[in-house]
């Protein structure tokens, strides 16, 4: 992917042990839908922001709040748990739960690529 370029009457090249990220053709591309422009000695492309889909960020999580049928009193919602937990944390890392609970932090931990310890102290832990 290392070749020379013909924008507006001026050769570009990526430059010596460089690549392009694009064909020729994809390049042509680009210049049909006006979306390269050069700098002094090189190319660039326009990106805009409807290229990539987002959503607005909120602090209303309304679409963790559905019904949730509960095994155990303490039972916190797994979507509450898996949000916060994937905004706090990357694979691999380490969750601590020191309450235990119903074991939700577990099971969403195991899930995401998490490592996980829990610990609860109540009267029934450990007994299986």
């Amino acid at each position: 992917m290392s070749y020379e370029f013909e924008y507006l009457g001026k050769r570009f090249f990526c430059g010596k042990n460089r690549h392009w990220k694009t064909t020729k053709q994809g390049l042509d591309n680009l210049v049909a839908k006006k979306r390269i422009y050069a700098s002094e000695n090189t190319l660039k492309f326009i990106r805009y922001h409807e290229d990539y889909p987002v959503t607005p960020l909120s602090n209303m999580w309304e679409d963790t709040v559905k019904l949730l049928s509960k095994d155990y009193v303490d039972q916190t919602n797994t979507e509450v748990v898996k949000r916060c937990m994937l905004m706090s944390t990357d694979p691999g890392d380490l969750v601590l739960d020191l309450t235990c609970g119903s074991g939700t932090t577990a099971y969403v931990a195991e899930q995401w690529g998490r490592r996980w310890i829990i610990i609860d102290t109540s009267r029934e832990a450990g007994v299986f």
